[in-house]
């Protein structure tokens, strides 16, 4: 995401929150070893879908900086294979998320999120005090 920000619909809270629950076991999504084990053993009826609450909340998991039109969005992405092209960067978000020893600090995504909510809402403002005019 860092590499090709506008391309992804999602943040990385998304990604985050799907590992999470990966072994949380509260949702059904990654009981057992197949899907035909989570059939025979009815995990859908009995538990509740990691991709509904997704959705319901799916708002808190947009990229502010997705742009559907834009060139990295178009066809795949193709990243550099050769060993001498590829860089691995220390997921801080995911690896340090627990670490109390960190200062806390606003990611970059959260905060472009909070100016785009500020921005709207003085947009409405002004709007609404044009028609007043």
């Amino acid at each position: 995401m860092e590499q090709f920000p506008c391309a992804f619909e999602f943040n990385e809270r998304f990604l985050i929150h799907i590992q999470h629950h990966i072994y949380s076991c509260q949702f059904g999504n990654f009981l057992c070893n197949s899907q035909k084990e989570r059939q025979e053993l009815k995990i859908q009826e009995r538990t509740y879908s990691l991709w509904a609450h997704l959705w319901k909340n799916r708002a808190d998991y947009m990229n502010p900086l997705f742009r559907a039109d834009h060139s990295q969005t178009r066809g795949t992405l193709r990243l550099p294979t050769t060993p001498c092209n590829f860089m691995y960067k220390f997921w801080n978000g995911m690896y340090n998320r627990f670490e109390k020893g960190l200062q806390p600090r606003q990611s970059v995504t959260d905060y472009l999120m909070a100016v785009k909510e500020e921005t709207q809402q003085l947009e409405e403002e002004l709007e609404a005090l044009e028609e007043v005019r």
